[in-house]
């Protein structure tokens, strides 16, 4: 923790971003995720207008379900 500036330097540093390859799916997504108000967003790294994600308690889609479709029509 020290190399990271301490616990107060960790807790300042705000949400963790990495890139994500869902697979046997082709879905990958560019995630951010902010631990301390549980909200998260994937964006499609083809198309970063197609998102997904949630505020800790209702999950959202933009535009409507076209990321859920896109893993649906590539799941089977």
């Amino acid at each position: 923790m020290a190399a990271h500036g301490g616990l107060q330097g960790w807790n300042a540093n705000g949400p963790l971003q990495f890139h994500f390859n869902y697979q046997p799916l082709d879905g990958n997504t560019i995630q951010i995720s902010d631990n301390w108000s549980a909200k998260a967003r994937h964006k499609m790294a083809i198309d970063t207008s197609r998102q997904f994600g949630g505020d800790g308690s209702v999950p959202w889609a933009l535009p409507d379900t076209v990321c859920y479709n896109h893993f649906q029509k590539n799941s089977g």
